[in-house]
């Protein structure tokens, strides 16, 4: 079958000027904080950044898990998490999944390898990776970070009594 080098070139074109066009887009978010022993004043502000220079790191997005609440607060956010996917990716953001310690299962899978070859980004304040529940991953270190937003010495399992079997 044989090709133009019109045609060749004008398909190459459609694949190239997306991205072109993406390259330019900015995200805008708008800020807020507050010191951590209220009451205190809220500061707010917007700030703005290059799309293509942002990357979007979503962490233990199962599809199981062994604690049920875990699992149905995973059902609750996928769709509108997903929304969120759909619309940074469109504008050019770099999603990248970050699966703990089920990583392996993806190490042949292409999406893997792109993640990989992503630049290198130090953290901004060291983290732990001692072993915890026999798997070694960045477990928070009070030594280095802040607390977590939830009790996680049961593995992060807010289910009342009897708590989810660990499986």
């Amino acid at each position: 079958m044989e090709i133009s080098v019109n045609r060749a070139l004008s398909f190459l074109l459609l694949l190239v000027l997306p991205a072109s066009l993406m390259a330019d887009e900015k995200l805008t978010l708008t800020m807020r904080s507050r010191a951590k022993d209220a009451p205190a004043k809220e500061i707010s502000g917007k700030v703005e950044w290059k799309a293509s220079a942002t990357a979007l790191i979503i962490c233990d997005m199962w599809d199981d898990h062994w604690c049920k609440s875990a699992a149905r607060r995973v059902g609750e956010m996928s769709q509108p998490l997903n929304e969120v996917v759909k619309k940074a990716r469109a504008k050019g953001v770099f999603i990248i999944h970050a699966p703990s310690s089920v990583v392996n299962f993806y190490k042949s899978a292409p999406q893997r390898g792109y993640a990989q070859k992503a630049p290198y980004a130090k953290a901004p304040v060291k983290l732990s990776n001692k072993d915890r529940w026999g798997t070694k991953w960045c477990w928070p270190d009070p030594a280095f970070e802040g607390v977590l937003p939830i009790d996680d010495s049961d593995m992060g399992c807010s289910c009342a009594e009897p708590k989810c079997e660990i499986r």
